[in-house]
C-alpha cells in the first residue's frame, strides 16, 4: 500500500522535527545561560559556548526535517495524480 509508506515518511519527518525543535531550545537555554557573566559576576566555563552552539544544529534539524516532510508529500501528491496546487 502507498499511502502507509508515504505516512510513514511523514512521521519520520514530524520526528526529526521535533527532534529538532528539542535541541533548538536545549541550545537557546545553554545561550541564556552562557551569556550570564555579562550582566553578573558569575564566572562560567567556555563549555557554555560551545552548547549554545546546539541551537544552530536544531534549527539544521528542523530544516532537513522540513525538506523530507515536503519530499514526501509532494511524491504522494505525483503518485496519485493529483495537482500540485
Amino acid at each position: 500500500m502507498p499511502g502507509t509508506f508515504v505516512s510513514a515518511k511523514v512521521t519520520r519527518a514530524q520526528r526529526v522535527i521535533k527532534a529538532g525543535a528539542i535541541l533548538t531550545i536545549i541550545g537557546l537555554v545553554a545561550t541564556l545561560i552562557a551569556i550570564l557573566p555579562l550582566v553578573s559576576d558569575i564566572e562560567l566555563s567556555g563549555t557554555w559556548w560551545f552548547l549554545s552552539m546546539i541551537t544552530g544544529v536544531g534549527l539544521a534539524t528542523v530544516l532537513a526535517g522540513l525538506t523530507m516532510s515536503a519530499r514526501s508529500r509532494s511524491t504522494s501528491s505525483l503518485a496519485s495524480g493529483s495537482p500540485s496546487e
